[in-house]
């Protein structure tokens, strides 16, 4: 068993990942459940972030807009 946690700042985003969750065909059950918590980034997220970005400054071309990720869901998911 694995345990992902993702951290979403607004409602909208919460929904929409509840959505894609609830629609995807995972080969075993799963479980979600929602948490409250209100902390600051981890140092393991920081440095994810700040190589995330190192690699989209190395290349821009390679990342997906705001606008064309939501395409993408929607087209896929049908959300």
């Amino acid at each position: 068993m694995a345990t992902i946690t993702v951290k979403l700042a607004n409602e909208n985003d919460l929904e929409l990942l509840k959505k894609i969750l609830e629609t995807t065909d995972f080969e075993e059950e799963i479980e979600t459940f929602e948490e409250d918590v209100e902390e600051l980034l981890s140092d393991q997220e920081i440095l994810m972030l700040n190589e995330r970005l190192v690699e989209y400054k190395q290349n821009p071309d390679l990342g997906l807009s705001v606008e064309e990720t939501k395409l993408l869901l929607k087209s896929k998911y049908g959300i």
